[in-house]
């Protein structure tokens, strides 16, 4: 509103001269017609007196009537003057009050304006109910909001609110009548239903006056839809952001830039997250979250995030925390900074994975990937990466041992892979027990080892491969069965300067590996054959004396069909191996008293291979090894484990099958009793063509006396 300019003393003074110059003008004009008309009226007079006599009597009250004019003009001059100058100073007062009560209606048109361009711009609009007269104000806004029309506001109060919602209607006029009986002021909200189907939610306030003895109520609406709708978008935005941080596979968190990292705000992962409740890591209430991170971690921690804010990057880093109960898990922290208007950090905003399980795979995968399964040793692999990359002059002088067991594959092939794995593992153990910590042991693979040894010279490299081959001896000396005793060759060389070739150094280490080898493995493979033999003698029916007696008959059915002294040799030891291949198969199976199930037949049946196998691991044996594998083929292709048929079994095979099924039907078993020895053959004749080549039961027939005595022998 513009302020109202004060007058000078020259205004004022203008406007006094001015004022007293209109009143005098108008009291002299009126005297001036008074005194015209009374001096015309006194001529007049005097002209009609004149006419009818000259007296001096009527002269003197001519003069007389000229003095009266005159004073009487003076006495009313005076008199007009003075109040026509008061009335004229009410006018130009009654003017000046008329130009300020424009101004001021037009001051307040405009405000009113504004006021109602702010009311409509804010969705409020007023209203004013008189209760005694029952007539009702509003502004436009106010029907706007309301959606009423003008005729709508002219009824009863009520009326204003015919298009509340109707839950809410029963509020309204309890409210109202509530408020009007307490002559309070008050407030509430309601639902409004407009024209066209939308829902608009107000605020209403009124309070409650008198006037002249009637009862007024004055208030506003104002509509607050959208601050509803946008409360319900928020809120809606904080339940999916809750359900988000909720869901999140770890902990969102804001905190500021401090050594401490004073944690602001921490999701409610952190507690599934650390066993720590959250809140006491706020402001650092009892813990900072720099006391839970493993202190080998804090510098290096600091250190990135510096590194990672000063170049305007987001970081992303992993460490260790500790948990409440003690246990460590890694994290993956990944965030970015917040700035002020300045670009100064004001904190960081991030979130917290457990990466552990992450990281235990990986661990795993590396692990999986540089060590060999069965013995946990360093594998292929890691030994070729360690000579390949790491191998520097550090290390120098680096020292390599060569390992391998002798007769792992005859132990494999006679009691099982499983057996031979005990035995790699046993060796993997003797060794790594007679190095150092810090020496590289490895398993290349099948019955290999290698070991490499930094910062240690041939003659100390010697020492360890001593005390490796002591620790072995001891323990095959503490052993019964010398069956499963570990026989190693060991070799090693050394690179003792940067110009040495490191390949070089292998291929020396294995020399000498080679020759200790050929020196120990023939007697080695003996002795293991003997004791399979004496353990197969001693956990079945197979005896010794059986093979003998089927070595025997084998041999004169042999002689009968003219063979050669080498296949006569060779058909006496295959009849002594024939069977050897049952080492594999378990002591229940062997001695069932009874008969086998279709399982166990089939395990039963493996046992040829398993012989051949272990034929074909001894250049002494391996002449003989076709025969032990088909030595259950039958004449007429019924047979295991090829299901050859006539003479594709080879000679000796199908006569060991003669003598072998006469004398295993002439002595007592396990599951059945000795039979009569002409029964035996007769049962020989009866399979003639089918189960046997009867060419060789021909021959066998031929000396069937022999074959009682000895059988009695």
């Amino acid at each position: 509103m513009p302020r109202k300019k004060n007058k000078t003393d020259g205004q004022r003074l203008r406007e006094k001269t001015a004022l007293g110059s209109s009143a005098f003008y108008k009291s002299a004009r009126i005297s001036v017609l008074y005194l015209f008309f009374g001096f015309l009226w006194i001529i007049l007079t005097d002209l009609i007196a004149n006419r009818s006599a000259e007296t001096p009597f009527i002269a003197l009250s001519i003069t007389k009537g000229l003095v009266y004019v005159l004073v009487t003009a003076a006495i009313i001059f005076t008199l007009l003057f003075s109040d026509l100058k008061k009335l004229f100073k009410l006018e130009d007062n009654l003017k000046e009050s008329n130009e300020s009560l424009k101004k001021a209606n037009a001051m307040l048109t405009k405000e009113e304006k504004i006021l109602l361009a702010a009311q409509r711009l804010a969705h409020i609009g007023s209203f004013e109910c008189n209760l005694s007269t029952g007539k009702n104000t509003c502004t436009q806004e106010t029907m706007n909001i309301l959606g009423i029309l003008p005729e709508d506001t002219q009824g009863k109060l009520i009326d204003f609110f015919k298009n509340a919602h109707k839950e809410d209607r029963d509020i309204i006029a309890k409210s109202i009548k509530k408020y009007i009986d307490e002559k309070k002021s008050g407030r509430f909200q309601c639902r409004f239903i407009k024209a066209d189907g939308s829902l608009r939610y107000t605020i209403i306030r009124f309070e409650i006056a008198e006037d002249n003895g009637q009862l007024i109520l004055s208030g506003t609406i104002q509509d607050i839809t959208e601050s509803v709708n946008a409360m319900e978008t928020l809120k809606e935005s904080e339940r999916s952001k809750a359900v988000l941080l909720s869901h999140l596979p770890g902990v969102a968190y804001s905190c500021r830039y401090d050594r401490d990292w004073t944690m602001s705000f921490l999701s409610a992962g952190f507690y599934d997250l650390t066993g720590y409740q959250p809140e006491d890591f706020l402001n650092n209430a009892k813990y900072s979250y720099n006391d839970i991170i493993l202190p080998e971690y804090r510098e290096n921690v600091w250190k990135e995030s510096v590194d990672f804010l000063s170049a305007g990057k987001t970081y992303k880093y992993e460490y260790q925390i500790i948990t409440a109960s003690g246990d460590r898990k890694w994290v993956l922290d990944m965030g970015q900074a917040v700035y002020d208007e300045d670009m100064k950090i004001q904190g960081l905003e991030g979130i917290l994975i457990d990466n552990t399980e992450t990281k235990n795979h990986i661990e795993e995968i590396r692990y999986i990937n540089n060590h060999d399964y069965l013995t946990g040793l360093y594998n292929r692999r890691y030994f070729e990466s360690v000579i390949e990359e790491k191998l520097d002059e550090s290390w120098l002088p680096v020292s390599i041992i060569v390992a391998d067991i002798n007769g792992i594959k005859l132990i494999n092939d006679a009691f099982g892979y499983h057996e031979g794995d005990k035995l790699i593992r046993l060796t993997a153990l003797k060794i790594s027990e007679n190095c150092r910590k810090d020496d590289i042991v490895c398993r290349l693979g099948g019955d290999d080892f290698m070991v490499i040894l930094p910062r240690t010279t041939k003659e100390q490299s010697a020492e360890i491969v001593a005390a490796i081959r002591t620790a072995c001896q001891e323990y095959n000396n503490s052993l019964s069965d010398t069956t499963f005793s570990i026989n190693l060759s060991l070799g090693y060389g050394a690179m003792e300067s940067p110009d040495s070739d490191i390949n070089q150094v292998l291929k020396d280490a294995e020399a000498s590996m080679t020759k200790q080898k050929l020196l120990t493995k023939r007697s080695h493979h003996s002795a293991v054959l003997s004791s399979i033999m004496a353990t197969m003698y001693a956990r079945s029916f197979e005896t010794e004396e059986h093979c003998r007696r089927i070595a025997r008959i084998s041999e004169i059915i042999g002689c009968r069909m003219g063979l050669s002294q080498s296949c006569l040799d060779e058909l006496q030891l295959f009849s002594m191996l024939h069977d050897i291949g049952k080492i594999g198969v378990s002591d229940s199976i062997l001695n069932k008293p009874g008969s086998l199930t279709e399982e166990e037949r089939k395990i039963m049946q493996r046992h040829p291979e398993i012989g051949y196998k272990i034929a074909m691991s001894s250049l002494e044996f391996s002449s003989i090894a076709d025969y032990i594998l088909c030595h259950h083929e039958r004449w007429d292709g019924k047979g295991y484990p090829n299901g050859l048929k006539g003479e594709e079994i080879p000679l000796l095979s199908r006569i060991l099958a003669v003598s072998d099924a006469y004398d295993a039907m002439t002595e007592d078993r396990v599951y059945r009793k000795a039979i009569p020895h002409e029964e035996a053959v007769k049962e020989i004749i009866n399979n003639s063509g089918t189960q046997f080549d009867p060419y060789v039961v021909s021959m066998f027939l031929q000396e069937r006396d022999i074959y009682l005595k000895i059988s009695d022998k």
